[in-house]
């Protein structure tokens, strides 16, 4: 388990990634915030920390390669 929170941000569009990123550190400074690009990095990551999963996850539907809705399905 982790002590400090984690977000997990899916977004495909850099300024929207940047956006999310500034916004959400600046409610929550103490909360650790990592990005990807698509659902298939989203669930590599996952893959990679399975024992420290986020808290949040904010996913992007509309993405190239693999998209929101698939993402929530594998």
């Amino acid at each position: 388990m982790h002590d400090r929170k984690l977000i997990l941000v899916v977004e495909d569009q850099e300024p929207d990634q940047f956006i999310a990123k500034r916004n959400l550190s600046r409610h929550w400074p103490d909360t650790t915030i990592e990005v990807v690009s698509d659902g298939e990095e989203a669930i590599e990551y996952l893959d990679s920390i399975p024992d420290n999963l986020p808290d949040l996850i904010l996913l992007d539907i509309n993405m190239p390669r693999m998209d929101g809705h698939t993402s929530l399905t594998t």
